[in-house]
C-alpha cells in the first residue's frame, strides 16, 4: 500500500472500535460503542436541550412534563448562565 492510501484508510477510524472488531466483539457491541461515541459529541448540549424543551412544555401548559425536563437538565452539564436561568424559572 502506498503512504497516501494508508493514510486515507486510517482517517476517521476509531482505534477502540477497531480493537473491538479485531478482538472478535459482536457487531452489536461495536455499533453500540459507535453510537455512544456519536452521542458523546452532543453531551455538552444535552442540559441546554432539556432546559429549552422544558421551557417549551411549560409555555404550552404542560407543567408536569416541563418539571421532568428541568430535573433532567439540572442533572446534566449547564453553563453558569443556564444554571441561573434554571434557578430563576417561574412556570
Amino acid at each position: 500500500m502506498s503512504e497516501q492510501s494508508e493514510a486515507s484508510a486510517s482517517e476517521g477510524v476509531d482505534p477502540f472500535a477497531a480493537s473491538l472488531a479485531l478482538s472478535g466483539a459482536s457487531r452489536e457491541k461495536a455499533d453500540a460503542y459507535l453510537d455512544d461515541a456519536e452521542a458523546e459529541k452532543y453531551a455538552p448540549n444535552w442540559g441546554r436541550l432539556h432546559l429549552k424543551w422544558g421551557e417549551s412544555l411549560a409555555y404550552s401548559g404542560n407543567k408536569e412534563e416541563a418539571a421532568k425536563q428541568f430535573t433532567r437538565a439540572a442533572a446534566l452539564y449547564l453553563t453558569p448562565s443556564e444554571k441561573f436561568e434554571l434557578a430563576t424559572l417561574r412556570y
